[in-house]
């Protein structure tokens, strides 16, 4: 599930972008649910608590106070609110391939001087109109399982990684180790049932980032009580961590 309401490509995949588009937005849209990252995919998860320790989980250490935070694949801001409310002077900003979710995002849910920040767009192109360098961290949460192959998924990081300045984080990554949990877990809920199969990756796939001179990390959550966290796991790419470590 995800925060992040799919905003990618489907150049080689048998079934259009609106099957998950609309998947999305009908959550975006529906008020059964109680918090934000219900309705931004994780249906099954209704402790707040654990969320909001997810989210802090993921960014700890690399989001410093006063830095840019943009989020590939925003959502309904489930990511970008709760990080908000532990580090409300970090700026925000981030696009998302449903149009109705951003039209909300820009109307109710982003803090009024941020929402010009946000935009709608399709990983990785939507990133080509952002300068180089400015934001400092970019982060993009559980969208990658969505993706048509993994040639997008490598455009989609180069993007990153361009417009970052300190760090990418790539969180939620489907482990292909654990597929079998991976797809039987997404079978069994309704809003799921009908996406396309999700694609998974191996932990080495991230080692050609580390060739080119970023020094790349890989965790799991260490939250116990979100259930993903045995067959989903974090990236963190330091943006030429290894080359400035070299200089040392």
């Amino acid at each position: 599930m995800s925060s992040a309401l799919c905003t990618f490509r489907y150049d080689v995949l048998m079934v259009q972008p609106s099957v998950v588009f609309e998947a999305f937005d009908v959550l975006a849209s529906e008020s059964r649910f109680n918090h934000l990252h219900q309705v931004a995919g994780w249906v099954d998860l209704d402790d707040k608590e654990v969320w909001d320790r997810y989210v802090r989980d993921v960014l700890d250490g690399c989001v410093q106070s006063g830095d840019r935070v943009f989020e590939a694949g925003c959502g309904v801001l489930a990511f970008l609110s709760a990080a908000l409310a532990f580090m409300p002077d970090i700026t925000i900003g981030g696009c998302d391939g449903a149009p109705r979710t951003v039209r909300l995002v820009k109307k109710e849910l982003a803090p009024r001087q941020f929402k010009d920040n946000f935009f709608v767009g399709m990983l990785p192109d939507c990133l080509n109109g952002v300068a180089d360098e400015s934001w400092d961290v970019l982060i993009c949460n559980s969208v990658f399982q969505y993706f048509a192959s993994h040639d997008q998924a490598l455009e989609t990081v180069n993007e990153m990684l361009r417009v970052a300045k300190k760090w990418v984080i790539i969180a939620d990554i489907c482990s292909t180790k654990y597929k079998h949990l991976v797809e039987g877990a997404v079978r069994t809920m309704e809003w799921t049932k009908d996406l396309p199969q999700y694609r998974t990756y191996e932990k080495s796939w991230w080692d050609q980032f580390d060739d080119q001179g970023h020094l790349v990390s890989i965790r799991h959550v260490r939250v116990k009580e979100y259930a993903r966290r045995q067959q989903r796991y974090v990236v963190y790419i330091e943006k030429n961590g290894r080359k400035r470590n070299t200089q040392c």
